[in-house]
């Protein structure tokens, strides 16, 4: 499965539905050697690493099964959206995201070993012209005792610090040191400590997200108890709804204008880290994959149902309006937003189905 996605500053590219995260609110966007090599990892669908550079998405327009008509989708809109420009619109057109292409220091690493090899030459040369010289002077003698004695100094420090950095966890330090010794340019080490930093920061990244939704769940249930106390009803269905039978008690359950507002209140309460996250927690919150994937957004045949109609959209919409109702003035939360979330998230209930369908067969 695929997905064209659009970016931020109106870039744009096809990508597999793998590299989606956070309830596809970023992307894996990784470095290749080689365009070519990238697209081979995009047509594969390759596994992605956690190490991978994240990209901020803006919004999913279409999902496709095949990597042909996605592809064909994101040049049809980044036609669409040229032409519109050129007829007088102000907003710029779209582009597609350019790909990371990792910079190879194969000529720095052929000058470091040439440079390597002449030093090594010049000691050798150097040990001869010693051997064959019959008197040192005392002064040039002390002269060599002292830049012997200073370069062992040196060399100390600079294991101690590798060892004491090693102490603090980092053990690339002692594998830099070993580098250079072999004869490794800079620039290599640099960019292995980058990269052990990078990681390190998209660990803590995480870890901030995650404190994010605690926050954002506290904050809306100090909010929800400044409201009227919620009483659970009697009769109220299960949820999520995970049948043909219990979806129409809900409906019926939210018909009644005392019940609509408890499950408003209720929905409210759960929150997320943006409109588009809260839109897809409550859909999971009301609503099973098992049942999702019989609804579409709009019924384009008697197949599926149009989840447009449910007084269950209807609940969510109002609810999103409710928790978010002290930040009116947020530019993310519109009638338009809300419910392409619900329809994204109707869209991938078959792909989630898939997969913990693959996982159960892996164990």
């Amino acid at each position: 499965m695929y997905a064209v996605v659009e970016f931020e500053d109106r870039k744009c590219a096809v990508v597999p539905l793998n590299w989606l995260l956070e309830d596809q609110q970023m992307c894996y966007w990784p470095r290749a050697a080689t365009p070519q090599q990238f697209d081979k990892m995009i047509s594969t669908c390759k596994e992605p690493l956690r190490s991978w550079p994240k990209y901020k998405v803006i919004n999913v327009t279409d999902i496709k099964a095949d990597y042909d008509d996605a592809n064909a989708l994101l040049q049809k809109m980044i036609e669409e959206s040229s032409s519109s420009s050129d007829s007088g619109n102000a907003q710029q057109p779209l582009h597609v995201l350019e790909v990371n292409v990792i910079i190879n220091d194969v000529k720095e690493k052929d000058e470091t070993k040439n440079a390597s090899k002449k030093r090594r030459h010049e000691k050798d040369m150097s040990s001869c012209d010693e051997s064959s010289a019959s008197e040192f002077s005392d002064d040039e003698q002390s002269s060599c005792s002292k830049i012997s004695n200073s370069t062992s100094r040196a060399s100390t420090v600079t294991l101690g610090n590798s060892e004491k950095l090693n102490e603090d966890g980092s053990s690339g330090v002692s594998v830099v040191a070993s580098s250079s010794s072999a004869g490794l340019p800079t620039s290599s080490i640099v960019k292995y400590l980058l990269e052990k930093i990078l990681r390190k920061v998209e660990r803590l990244d995480t870890i901030q997200e995650q404190n994010t939704l605690l926050l954002n769940n506290i904050l809306s249930s100090i909010q929800s108890s400044n409201m009227t106390q919620l009483n659970r009803p009697v009769d109220l269905p299960n949820i999520p709804v995970s049948c043909k039978a219990e979806y129409k008690a809900l409906e019926e359950f939210l018909k009644i204008e005392e019940k609509f507002n408890y499950m408003k209140c209720r929905l409210a309460c759960i929150g997320g880290t943006s409109v588009r996250n809260c839109v897809m927690n409550m859909m999971k919150f009301i609503l099973t994959d098992k049942v999702a994937v019989k609804f579409n957004w709009i019924a384009r045949d008697n197949k599926k149902k149009a989840f447009k109609d449910t007084l269950m959209s209807k609940v969510i919409q109002e609810a999103v309006m409710t928790a978010y109702s002290k930040h009116a003035d947020r530019t993310d939360l519109t009638d338009r937003n809300i419910q392409d979330a619900m329809k994204d998230w109707l869209k991938l209930a078959k792909h989630r189905l898939d997969h913990k369908a693959k996982k159960l067969r892996g164990n």
